[in-house]
């Protein structure tokens, strides 16, 4: 079993529970701002479960796990769910994306499709080049990292 120094790895704790909480209503308002930048206004269905449900992951799992090392590393984690957040989000829309076009048979065969998603999701990327979006990824989860890391020393 992997354990930590303090050996609360799989234990919940406040932080873990703050984290998920504020990172999935965070993945729910940016779903909702990122909607509009979609070809004509839909976004995929699978957008608004999988942008809530990964930050409910992230913050349980990523930013409510390391609290406790001090607010300038709940800077950096902040920073890095936001990365990995993107990252996810642009996986899971291009990979539905990939689903939709194969069920049209859009593709020679697996492997096409497969490699397909990741330019997918460079041209979705591109669709959300938008300076207001891009902040409030950022910006949002720095701030929830910040609260994770206050819910987290206060109720250890």
């Amino acid at each position: 079993m992997v354990m930590t120094i303090s050996g609360r790895r799989n234990m919940p704790t406040a932080a873990k529970l703050a984290g998920a909480v504020v990172y999935g209503l965070g993945g729910w308002y940016v779903a909702a701002m990122a909607t509009p930048f979609f070809l004509d206004g839909i976004a995929p269905a699978a957008f608004l479960p999988a942008a809530i449900l990964i930050g409910i992951y992230l913050g349980w799992a990523y930013v409510g796990a390391r609290t406790g090392q001090g607010y300038v590393a709940a800077v950096g984690h902040g920073v890095t769910a936001a990365v990995a957040f993107s990252f996810m989000v642009l996986f899971v829309t291009g990979f539905a994306i990939m689903i939709n076009r194969a069920m049209r048979l859009q593709y020679d065969g697996p492997m096409d499709g497969l490699v397909s998603v990741f330019g997918i999701m460079v041209t979705e990327s591109q669709r959300f080049m938008d300076i207001p979006l891009i902040a409030t990824i950022l910006l949002g989860a720095i701030i929830c990292a910040l609260f994770a890391e206050f819910i987290g020393r206060r109720y250890p």
